[in-house]
């Protein structure tokens, strides 16, 4: 009598465990409250086929590829006058990107003018004194 009543007390607890215990959900469903599908977090269609828009709004940065960028400095201070190539064009090694007006570079030149007239000057006046020895 005490085993029957046992049982009997084990079946009751596991019907009232049954009645609250959440319903099963098939392998890879999703199921929704009753609150859910009336605030409309989710809507749910028949599937078919229709026209969706060409454009996808999405947050982004665009950036170079560091791989293949390299960075230019200028010899001398100035300013670019004329650009001999255009962005995203390939180059080569010794390729002239720009063209620049620079003092720095205006005095340079003048230093090397000087230079080559000091330099033929000595050069005449070496001539000279050795044909007078």
């Amino acid at each position: 009598m005490k085993k029957a009543l046992l049982l009997l007390a084990l079946a009751m607890a596991c019907a009232k465990h049954e009645e609250n215990a959440e319903p099963q959900k098939p392998g890879n469903a999703v199921l929704l409250s009753r609150q859910q599908l009336d605030a409309q977090q989710m809507r749910v269609e028949v599937a078919r086929e229709r026209d969706v828009g060409t454009s996808l709004d999405a947050p982004g940065r665009i950036s170079f590829d560091d791989q293949r960028v390299s960075h230019v400095f200028l010899p001398v201070s100035g300013r670019i006058v004329k650009l001999d190539v255009t962005p995203g064009q390939h180059v080569k090694k010794g390729d002239a990107l720009a063209e620049i007006e620079s003092p720095d570079a205006g005095s340079a030149l003048s230093d090397l003018s000087k230079a080559e007239a000091a330099a033929n000057a000595a050069a005449r006046d070496y001539k000279r004194q050795k044909e007078l020895y």
